[in-house]
């Protein structure tokens, strides 16, 4: 979000200090649906909202309350809740630390895509075969990128 350093609120920041008590709403709203928010700033203020199985009533409501403090709301129906794709990277951790390399590949919940992103450094194909075991499929992604810098156990959360 773009900021002003004169002390007084930019306009991005007056337009999210307006949609703040709408999203502090969403988790508590939606229960075990909650999935995720993320916003987008051009071309115009888009609040994205991820919910599991949204009702027509729920779409309507939510872009009824953006539109009322200047955003546009869009509502995108996932399949897994926060609380899921927490989960499964806890199973993803899980089986990263069983190999005992030393080394945590970069993951976590990616919200916009809705699963678990794994970002290993080198190919390791067992290690492959089990993190495909340990989550449904579609709620992972992977990805080999050779050279990328990897964290050590003792620093994952």
């Amino acid at each position: 979000m773009p900021s002003q350093d004169d002390g007084e609120p930019s306009e991005a920041e007056q337009a999210q200090n307006l949609l703040d008590p709408i999203l502090e709403s969403l988790k508590t709203r939606f229960g075990q649906r909650w999935a995720s928010v993320w916003l987008e700033w051009e071309p115009r203020h888009l609040v994205n909202i991820g919910v599991v199985e949204p009702t027509r009533g729920e779409i309507v409501d939510l872009a009824a309350q953006a539109q009322a403090v200047g955003w546009v709301a869009r509502v995108v129906a996932v399949r897994y809740s926060e609380r899921d794709l927490r989960a499964f990277h806890e199973h993803v951790l899980d089986v990263i630390q069983r190999y005992g390399r030393g080394m945590v590949p970069l993951s976590g919940p990616d919200v916009r895509l809705n699963k678990v992103q794994v970002v290993l450094s080198g190919r390791d194909d067992e290690l492959v075969d089990d993190l495909i075991a340990a989550i449904p499929a579609d709620a992972l992604v992977i990805s080999v990128q050779p050279g990328i810098r990897v964290r050590p156990l003792a620093q994952v959360d």
